[in-house]
């Protein structure tokens, strides 16, 4: 059975070592190419990592700290923990437009 995002973050913000990450990671990695049988395992991985990155911008910066540390994972359009510094809710708003309508024109 398949879990949530959010049961995938529940476990993998109460990781505390780095073997702890390095196996939950795996099995993360295992789970997206088992849904995604083309796909290598770096394109699962880099999946993975982004996803983590991804969630950690609806938390918090010490969530963002903590994918990041132990999985190398950071978000995927605003980059490492220190867009939270910087970021807020107008420039993100922004960001996600501008985006938006760069894919519209490549369309």
């Amino acid at each position: 059975m398949s879990k949530t995002y959010g049961q995938i973050m529940e476990e993998a913000l109460s990781i505390t070592t780095q073997d702890e990450a390095d196996k939950f990671f795996l099995r993360q990695v295992s789970a997206m190419k088992e849904g995604n049988q083309s796909w290598s395992m770096e394109k699962c991985a880099e999946v993975v990592r982004s996803n983590l990155g991804y969630m950690a911008g609806y938390y918090d910066k010490s969530t963002s700290e903590h994918v990041r540390k132990f999985f190398g994972a950071t978000h995927p359009i605003f980059g490492g923990p220190g867009y939270w510094d910087t970021m807020t809710p107008e420039k993100a708003f922004e960001v996600g437009r501008s985006l938006t309508e760069r894919s519209e024109k490549e369309k």
